[in-house]
């Protein structure tokens, strides 16, 4: 088991409370408005015809709610579980999750205080969420995270073209948060453009989908 990485991903998992979940032999099934994303971090098996029918009746949890079915699995984890999806018409797409913790970015020059004069027209707010995380949105009402105590999870590394790396750092540091995560496709290019601002790599994901979808 990838130890590091399914406490990381637990630690996300945690931020969407307000999401109906369910739990089915060691899967956890988090159902939004349009899909139910499994993430099989426990119960592992070795049986084909387990594992089988643990994604059928995932599947058929989704479809009782007419929620497309989407699995989420973490590199060097459920290899057998990925092979099988594949092989049952699930396209595979890779993520990248990484990872900067906030008093590390201010003792990099160049960053926050080459900006501290400048006048920003992007403004980040929080807005509640659960009573335990928060929104984080644009002053044009555009979420782009979620935070957690000291945690922050910006759920797609494509920022808009309004919002710089610089925004959230500064919004981090005015909201007490130690760490950001960050969840960027495959894009090599787009992965150095954080590595640039004191990201790296915390582990790779792989998002399953039926290609039919």
């Amino acid at each position: 088991m990838n130890e590091p990485a399914v406490r990381l991903e637990e630690q996300i998992i945690n931020l969407f409370s307000n999401l109906e979940t369910e739990l089915y032999q060691g899967w956890v099934l988090k159902q939004t408005s349009c899909k139910t994303v499994v993430y099989p971090l426990y119960g592992t098996s070795r049986s084909k015809q387990d594992i089988i029918d643990r994604i059928k009746m995932c599947e058929e949890i989704s479809h009782q709610k007419s929620l497309s079915c989407e699995f989420r699995i973490v590199e060097y984890t459920n290899y057998y579980l990925a092979s099988l999806l594949e092989d049952n018409g699930y396209k595979r797409h890779c993520h990248i999750i990484a990872e900067q913790y906030v008093n590390e970015w201010f003792d990099t020059p160049g960053h926050y205080e080459s900006k501290a004069g400048q006048k920003r027209k992007m403004v980040l707010n929080k807005m509640a969420d659960t009573n335990i995380a928060e929104k984080v949105v644009t002053n044009n009402g555009s979420m782009i995270g979620i935070m957690r105590y000291e945690l922050l999870y910006l759920l797609n590394g494509k920022l808009s073209c309004e919002v710089e790396i610089d925004d959230i750092f500064k919004f981090a540091a005015q909201n007490q948060v130690s760490r950001i995560l960050v969840n960027i496709p495959d894009n090599e290019k787009l992965l150095a453009s954080y590595r640039k601002s004191g990201f790296h790599k915390a582990y790779l994901y792989r998002y399953y989908q039926k290609e039919n979808l």
